[in-house]
């Protein structure tokens, strides 16, 4: 990616985010209901790729069919899309990688189009197995909502001064959301089957059906959870793991994200501080965010969105403190955005909003390749629902923001609300089993590796889910953001050392000589 300051009259700051964020980890149509299959659960059938080959690579799809709800297996069967991207190695090595992609609701499969540039040392030597979840991507039915339920950004409301307010755009996404489980629940879906443990279930119908007497992992933010439950339920499918971002299965996504975020927004700052010309610039970060938060949501700001090829404007978004938060917690997830960050803020807090604006225009701008969405959010907010939102009360959410209110604009998404709780209730959707909401156990060798800088899934994180992992080893890519490690060559080379060795602690020593991109300063 190509981050630069255009000097001159505007001044304008532009960064690239491109295919990126295809590797993030972030939603349109109503998929058909799920139906009887001809093929018997756990059968695996070649068939067409719906995506292509990356170049340079074999690439072998086909459909996997598994029981919608095991316990009680009621005839209904749910069709998975699979691709494996082929070794071009002659001696390949016999255990494959499976992706775990995040979310949850991300399809795996479109992460293919990436393989030769992020997976490409894994390739070398093995196999790799991607599969869009149950719920995703090209696997029938696609759990997708419609644009109104998921529509992520333009939240453009003033933060209400209760804490029970819901304004109008944060009660179009919930309604949205209700439509959206009646609508599934009409078509007789059933909705609680969608969670890790089955989905863990649908990766050893997979593993069997291929042929595989173990492999291992790979997964990324939700990924990791999927990845831990794995671990949990069958250690002696799995020959190592390697876990990025992580979602440990005790930590609560929904209520722990306010302070993730203000966490990160103070490691931000540390960082900044530390390097001469970033703090000299834009001293007290944290600071300087609250106060534009704080003005923003008084009166909000006109920003242009520009086209970022001619640099002229083609809308104008009225844009509050709420936007502010939403745009930042955004951005903090893509490694090569952190280094304009604290220029965002602290131009922003001098009144100069045109890096902001150029950013914000950026990340709008994106458009999702391929034709299936980034995030199939009936999926998200039904294992959410399932495995973590409930295990919460509506008073632990008032509290969470209410502790962090510098970043309580996050509430304006359902997800961090909690009218989530209204939400589950109405899919029919409760608490799954008390070991959903517990540490994972494992001695299976794993890899678990961090962002310094990321406001979802902190190093925090994996200290914690180590407890229970005696053979984990953990690794923190200085000012990373979310699932940083394919955008490091160390990071990269660190895990392909790992995958030839899972019994030792791999060396992470070329970390020092990957120092991270230099902060910028507008002058």
């Amino acid at each position: 990616m190509d981050t630069s300051v255009v000097r001159g009259g505007s001044r304008r700051l532009h960064v690239r985010l491109g295919a990126l964020l295809l590797i993030l980890l972030l939603f349109v149509g109503v998929a058909p209901a799920a139906h009887a299959q001809s093929a018997l659960p756990g059968s695996f059938a070649p068939g067409p790729c719906p995506i292509p080959a990356p170049e340079g690579y074999t690439l072998d799809c086909g459909t996997l069919t598994v029981a919608e709800s095991r316990q009680p297996f009621t005839g209904r069967t749910l069709a998975l899309a699979v691709a494996i991207v082929r070794s071009p190695s002659v001696t390949r090595q016999p255990d494959p990688v499976l992706v775990l992609a995040g979310g949850p609701g991300q399809p795996a499969l479109p992460l293919v189009a990436a393989a030769p540039q992020v997976f490409r040392e894994i390739l070398a030597t093995r196999d790799m197995v991607f599969i869009d979840q149950r719920g995703t991507g090209y696997s029938r039915p696609a759990l997708n909502c419609t644009p109104q339920a998921a529509a992520p950004a333009r939240l453009m409301v003033p933060l209400g001064a209760a804490s029970n307010d819901r304004p109008a755009l944060l009660q179009v996404g919930i309604d949205a959301l209700l439509a959206c489980g009646a609508t599934y629940r009409a078509q007789g879906i059933d909705l609680a089957a969608y969670t890790s443990v089955e989905s863990a279930a649908d990766m050893e119908d997979l593993r069997v059906a291929l042929g595989y007497p173990r492999w291992n992992l790979y997964g990324g933010s939700y990924g990791s959870r999927l990845g831990l439950t794995m671990l949990r339920d069958r250690p002696a499918t799995i020959r190592s793991a390697v876990l990025e971002s992580i979602y440990p299965l005790q930590a609560n996504f929904h209520t722990g994200v306010f302070a993730t975020f203000s966490e990160a927004l103070a490691r931000l700052n540390a960082a900044c501080a530390a390097d001469p010309a970033c703090g000299a610039a834009y001293p007290d970060l944290e600071g300087a965010f609250a106060r534009v938060v704080a003005r923003l949501n008084a009166e909000a700001a006109v920003l242009p969105i520009l086209n970022l090829e001619t640099g002229e404007p083609i809308d104008y978004l009225p844009f509050t403190g709420v936007d502010l938060t939403v745009i930042l917690f955004q951005l903090m997830y893509i490694t090569p955005a952190l280094p304009v960050l604290p220029a965002v803020i602290g131009e922003a807090d001098q009144g100069n909003y045109r890096p902001l604006a150029s950013l914000t225009s950026a990340l709008l701008a994106e458009r999702q390749p391929g034709d299936v969405p980034i995030v199939s959010q009936g999926m998200q907010v039904a294992v959410q629902c399932n495995e973590d939102a409930t295990f919460a009360q509506a008073r632990e959410f008032v509290a969470a923001r209410d502790q962090h209110r510098a970043v309580a604009g996050l509430a304006f998404s359902p997800l961090f609300h909690e009218a989530i709780l209204e939400i589950c209730a109405a899919w029919g959707l409760t608490p799954t089993a008390s070991a959903e909401n517990q540490a994972a156990q494992s001695d299976v060798p794993t890899l678990l590796m961090s962002g310094e800088l990321d406001p979802i899934t902190p190093p925090a994180n994996a200290r914690e889910a180590a407890r229970t992992l005696s053979r984990a080893t953990e690794l923190v890519i200085p000012r990373g953001g979310h699932t940083p490690s394919l955008l490091s060559p160390c990071g990269r080379a660190t895990i392909v050392r790992f995958l030839n060795a899972p019994e030792q602690i791999p060396d992470a020593s070329c970390l020092a000589q990957e120092p991270p991109a230099p902060f910028v300063v507008v002058p």
